[in-house]
């Protein structure tokens, strides 16, 4: 998922740097332009919340950015388990925390100026402390994993939200004040125009600049040229700092130097929590973009770095860097995906990248407010254009390449609401369309992966040809539905409906079985248990057997509680697995034709497969006849017998034994089948036991036997392979029935 910090889309170092880890020039030359940037970001950012009445105490702002860098940088690039990794204040936060402190200065409006900037830094440390504590939490408690259950769509929404407020913000810094539709015509009068308009094509220069080259070092240039262009145009035009200063295209800070501005600041001490506790949805906005963020960040930098991240250890080191800014009253800081791409794409892997980097903000603060007094305001407005410009073309340009209608319009519809009502509403627009959304997508989900008829998929008892043939004509009044999922309102609704289609198809026959197959079920809400209990009513009225197959205990107990399951099991019945409910299933088909009890003799079953011209009344003497009590061994696994059984009558089992002393039933067989034939072709030892499950009559043909046949008449031993080969054909051609069948 692509993300963004500082400089999105800088220069990317695939795998493998471009340099030696170890190359000092390239962590110094990485350090110090990324050092730079933080120190120019942080003065935009402290610019952008600290507006409007709190415009004279920027340089307070300044001050607890780069508070905010130097901490974040250092322990992050210390701590974190990626090597070049940059820290920085967060510019997904600023336009957040600009509602939020604006909104406490707006509940304060009898207060002195000092009051108000102190009120808004308390809350900033506040929400700092808060977020960081978070992170540390997600963190410890290895909740990383959690990032795939946030819809791509809604993170993108935010993420565009935040372009559009940084657009707005890059406005307010050259402007000096908010845009808003009231004085938007206001915009184009000629001493706003001289404002807004280098600062938006510093911004936009910039963005341009950076699509067509991916060099490093363009940014800088870009920033040196812009800042060396203001003081020779006010220098040829003969305007003085001073005058420059009024008319607003310098900052007008209050102090000029001072490492301290806020003093007196304590954690909690002082803090609006009245104001706070009104913009509760604010502050989630800043939490779950600060989590968001954190675990997107990390995750990319796995992919740019070739370097195994632990995503739990970047969210500990993260919250921990956030608590010891809150604990200045800074804002939250940590990995910043652009910046940390331009230095490894400058082989600049190393921790010392990182703490150079914030070591030139500590630099940068012992300046102190008169740092930010030289830099021009179109610099600080363009490099907010620029962010604002980035995450609006990813998320608003490029995104229709990438996401489908649907999510494309949850991305617009965020930002939409954002625009025009706010963030908090932009928030709880998210929720619900995240909630909206998933509905939609899981309700297009099928649960019935596959619709089957009794004809299509039997179960695992070999019958005799004509009783297999029979299920085969009759085995469209068995309607098998293999379930799988959450079966909750959104798709409960699609199981009745497809039993009711069932029902109704005129071109099938009467509808005698409905099989439902819960095995790859995971859940089920109350709306499945009322389908189901529709589906019975149905079955009452029009006179056919709900079979549920491998349903779970709540599952029953549920049906059970809403009377659904009958005791005498008349319209709905309860089977252990899909293959124990189809068995059944078969067994009524086949008693309500008059074939199930039919007792015919082994040369009466053999009939439709023997080869005709050969009297089948030869083979007898081969094979010997044997009664078989129920519960025997037939034949044990692992016996090295060679020999193969033909089942008169009765039926057995093919069990496969496992070694804890479990045992797996594989087939059942009954009176016309063939047991053994593997270990008697192939010579090998035997791969299953086959046990009686009742009293059986079987023919038993050996080795020795087959031997003598094959010796003694090769007519009939021609004849009798020829069966066993039609015996066999007939048994894959019903596997490869059912196999096409889920396949299709």
């Amino acid at each position: 998922m692509a993300t963004h910090g500082i400089l999105p889309r800088m220069a990317v170092a695939a795998s493998s740097p471009q340099h030696p880890k170890n190359d000092w020039v390239s962590t110094v030359s990485a350090a110090v332009i990324t050092g730079i940037f933080t120190i120019i970001a942080s003065c935009s950012f402290a610019a952008l919340i600290f507006s409007g009445p709190l415009q004279p105490f920027v340089g307070n702002g300044v001050w607890l950015m780069l508070m905010t860098g130097v901490i974040s940088g250092v322990f992050v690039a210390l701590t974190s388990s990626l090597r070049g990794v940059i820290a920085i204040p967060q510019d997904r936060i600023a336009p957040i925390l600009v509602i939020l402190v604006a909104g406490v200065v707006a509940r304060m409006p009898d207060a002195t100026p000092e009051q108000q900037c102190a009120a808004a830094v308390a809350a900033m440390g506040a929400v700092t402390l808060l977020t960081g504590a978070i992170l540390y939490a997600f963190g410890r408690l290895k909740l990383g994993s959690l990032l795939q259950y946030v819809p791509y769509p809604v993170i993108g929404g935010f993420l565009a939200g935040s372009g559009w407020l940084l657009l707005l913000g890059g406005f307010r810094i050259a402007l000096g004040h908010a845009l808003k539709l009231d004085n938007l015509p206001q915009l184009f009068a000629a001493d706003q125009l001289i404002k807004w308009i280098p600062a938006a094509a510093f911004g936009v220069t910039w963005f341009c600049m950076m699509k067509r080259s991916r060099h490093p070092f363009v940014p800088a240039l870009l920033l040196l040229g812009g800042v060396v262009l203001f003081y020779a145009v006010i220098a040829a035009t003969g305007v003085s700092l001073a005058q420059a200063r009024t008319h607003g295209w310098l900052p007008a800070v209050i102090a000029a130097n001072g490492v301290a501005p806020v003093h007196g600041y304590l954690p909690f001490q002082g803090v609006p929590w009245a104001a706070l506790g009104l913009q509760a949805n604010v502050l989630g906005t800043i939490l779950l973009t600060s989590v968001v963020s954190v675990m997107l960040n990390a995750s990319a930098l796995e992919l740019v770095s070739g370097q195994e991240v632990d995503i739990n250890r970047e969210l500990r080191c993260a919250g921990q860097a956030s608590l010891l800014s809150g604990l200045g009253g800074g804002m939250p800081g940590f990995h910043s995906m652009s910046l940390s791409r331009l230095a490894l794409s400058m082989g600049a892997a190393h921790r010392w990248t990182g703490v150079i980097s914030g070591l030139l903000c500590a630099v940068a603060l012992g300046v102190g407010p008169s740092l930010v007094a030289g830099i021009p305001q179109y610099i600080c407005g363009g490099l907010i254009f620029f962010l604002g410009l980035t995450f609006l073309w990813e998320w608003v340009i490029e995104a229709r390449h990438k996401l489908n209608r649907v999510d494309y319009v949850v991305v617009l519809l965020i930002v939409g609401v954002i625009g025009t009502l706010g963030y908090p509403q932009g928030v709880v627009t998210g929720v619900v369309a995240a909630i909206i959304l998933f509905i939609h997508n899981y309700s297009r989900v099928d649960v019935v992966t596959h619709a089957l008829s009794g004809a299509q998929l039997t179960s695992n008892v070999d019958r005799p040809v004509r009783e297999g043939r029979l299920l085969v004509e009759q085995g469209d009044a068995i309607c098998i539905l293999k379930l799988q999922g959450f079966i909750f309102f959104g798709t409960a609704s699609h199981l009745f409906e497809e039993i009711r289609s069932r029902v109704a198809n005129p071109a099938l026959p009467p509808l005698k079985f409905a099989v439902l197959d819960f095995r790859r079920v995971t859940g089920l809400d109350s709306s499945a248990i009322f389908s189901l209990r529709k589906a019975e009513q149905l079955a009452r009225k029009r006179g056919f057997i709900i079979v549920l197959c491998q349903a779970g205990s709540d599952l029953l107990t549920e049906l059970r509680a809403e009377n659904v399951l009958s005791p005498d099991g008349t319209f709905l019945r309860v089977y252990p697995d899909l293959d124990h409910g189809l068995e059944a299933c078969e067994n009524e088909v086949l008693a309500s034709s008059g074939t199930e009890h039919l007792q015919l003799t082994l040369a009466e079953q053999w009939a439709d497969l023997w080869p005709a011209g050969t009297s089948l009344a030869r083979l007898l003497p081969y094979l010997d006849r044997r009664e078989i009590p129920a519960g025997e061994h037939l034949i044990r696994q692992g016996e090295k017998t060679c020999g193969l059984f033909f089942i008169e009558s009765g039926r057995v089992t093919v069990r496969l034994e496992l070694s804890d002393g479990q045992s797996i039933r594989l087939r059942t067989m009954g009176a016309g089948t063939v047991v053994g034939e593997v270990s008697l072709l192939l010579r090998g030892p035997r791969t299953a036991s086959v046990i009686t499950n009742e009293p059986c009559v079987v023919y038993g043909l050996s080795a020795e036997a087959l031997a003598r046949l094959e010796e003694a008449d090769p007519a009939l031993a021609l004849a009798f392979h020829r069966f066993m080969s039609r015996l066999l054909a007939e048994r894959v051609t019903n596997s490869t029935r059912a196999m096409r069948s889920l396949l299709e």
